[in-house]
């Protein structure tokens, strides 16, 4: 005698999770500060780094007379809190401010930038433009993730929940 096939199982729906997430900052150093606020808080966080097709900027102080005047305009840029300044060879000689980055970035370095007196060009480099986000938590419902966004809204750091596959 042989046994009759089981029964075919109805299909698990897939349980739903949620995040809180931050950015997208087009700045890295940006992101850090964001992810050094949650850690210092007592919040776990995860980094994730998205790459997009977009062209890339570096923001240039330009011309330079001569590599001494490029050196003094590195010491004066790390005074001024931007520590991530490289002479650039090549002709003009120019001092980039800050890594590659996506447009809406480099322009508000930039107008950083000339709010100190510096003259700025923006000149878009090939590559690839990158941009992060931060997300906390693996909640099981929008209303959990919810909560936790307003609590983190609290600490000034403005946010939205995700659904996360």
């Amino acid at each position: 005698r042989s046994a009759a096939p089981a029964p075919p199982s109805a299909p698990v729906a897939p349980r739903q999770r949620f995040a809180v997430e931050f950015g997208p900052f087009m700045v890295a150093a940006e992101a850090e500060r964001v992810e050094r606020e949650l850690t210092h808080a007592g919040y776990q966080t995860v980094r994730f780094r998205l790459e997009t097709d977009a062209t890339v900027y570096a923001v240039l102080i330009e011309p330079l007379p001569t590599p001494a005047d490029a050196e003094r305009l590195l010491a004066t840029l790390r005074e001024e809190g931007f520590p991530d300044a490289a002479v650039q060879p090549g002709e003009p000689l120019a001092v980039q401010v800050g890594e590659l980055m996506p447009l809406r970035g480099a322009v508000q370095l930039g107008e950083r930038l000339r709010g100190r007196g510096h003259p700025v060009r923006i000149a878009a480099r090939p590559g690839q433009a990158a941009s992060f986000v931060i997300r906390h938590g693996n909640f099981t419902s929008r209303q959990e993730a919810e909560a936790a966004a307003r609590e983190l809204a609290r600490l000034g750091l403005p946010n939205h929940v995700v659904q996360v596959r």
